[in-house]
């Protein structure tokens, strides 16, 4: 309702110019005469859609709070700050200042925000450069994911978003001569396919560079071997060198349900990619499995159960 009455205040003062201003063919002093009534009309539309604007249940200006970093005074306020949007309403209404103000914030904090990637990304060059993570209190490198430069590979997309792009360059220059899946590792399905399969895939989709989407195409076609069992829902790790898949021991042979079900992004953006739809073929099946066996709550438990003779089953 405040956008169309805000429109016809300015449909409103248009239809009064266009037939009350003079001819600017007319003497100077009408040309005057018009210059006064149009700063007058200016003014007078401020002034309605100021009135506009000031309306009951304008959004509250803290809540939109303030661009400044204060980390030595600053305390949590605590829950239940937001009662009002609990029965999933809006009870506010947003004006043309509201947008205004919130946009102002936005673009000051993330300045903030980038800054704070710059910290995190000169910490991680210095001290772990190609490193899967950066140890945050000693500063070392670990390689906690197989030494596959996870944290430099699961951020490419964010360096080029942030238009760090002599940092992005030099990660991918690190991506080209130095990242090898050819590692006789066992590594998780699920938290390669969604750090370094993804991030490579990502990098590919906003840089366009041919490298990124050799080396995502390389590690897919090791993590797809995962999928090669019975019933095609893949365990949970897999090794990049020999194709074979197991399950971690502390599974006990279970498949957590999340990490089986949650591939198909991936691997379906490298069929788009690649022309090949084998990869999308195989993680979609997981789907159709869980389709079939639906409960009738629509609600999956936490683990599945494969046996012996391929039967896929739930566990509680």
């Amino acid at each position: 309702e405040q956008a169309v009455t805000e429109q016809a205040v300015t449909e409103q003062a248009v239809t009064e110019q266009a037939t009350e201003e003079p001819s600017l063919n007319k003497a100077d002093g009408q040309v005057n005469d018009l210059n006064i009534m149009n700063k007058n009309k200016v003014e007078k539309v401020e002034n309605i859609v100021e009135e506009v604007e000031q309306i009951d249940n304008v959004f509250p200006a803290k809540y939109i709070g303030s661009s400044l970093l204060d980390t030595q005074s600053y305390r949590p306020p605590g829950g239940k700050r937001f009662k009002e949007w609990m029965d999933g309403s809006l009870p506010y209404n947003i004006t043309q200042e509201t947008r205004r103000i919130s946009d102002e914030r936005a673009r000051e904090r993330r300045e903030h925000v980038k800054n704070a990637m710059k910290h995190a990304w000169h910490g991680y060059k210095t001290n772990a450069f190609g490193a899967d993570e950066v140890r945050p209190v000693t500063g070392g490198p670990k390689n906690h994911w197989g030494g596959l430069g996870t944290t430099l590979v699961d951020t490419l997309d964010t360096l080029w978003l942030m238009d760090m792009k002599d940092e992005f360059y030099e990660a991918r220059d690190w991506v080209k001569d130095h990242l090898d899946f050819n590692k006789n590792i066992d590594v998780s399905v699920f938290e390669t396919t969604i750090r370094s399969l993804g991030g490579l895939l990502s990098a590919y989709d906003w840089s366009g560079e041919d490298i990124f989407l050799e080396k995502a195409t390389d590690l897919g076609d090791r993590l797809v071997k995962a999928f090669d069992v019975t019933n095609g829902i893949p365990r949970g790790q897999v090794n990049l060198q020999t194709g074979r898949s197991s399950s971690p021991a502390w599974l006990n042979g279970k498949i957590i349900l999340a990490d089986a079900a949650t591939l198909a992004v991936e691997f379906r953006q490298l069929s788009k990619h690649t022309k090949n739809e084998q990869y999308a073929q195989k993680a979609e099946h997981i789907f159709h499995t869980l389709k079939g066996m639906e409960p009738a709550n629509g609600l999956f438990p936490y683990f599945l159960e494969s046996s012996s003779d391929g039967t896929v089953g739930f566990q509680n």
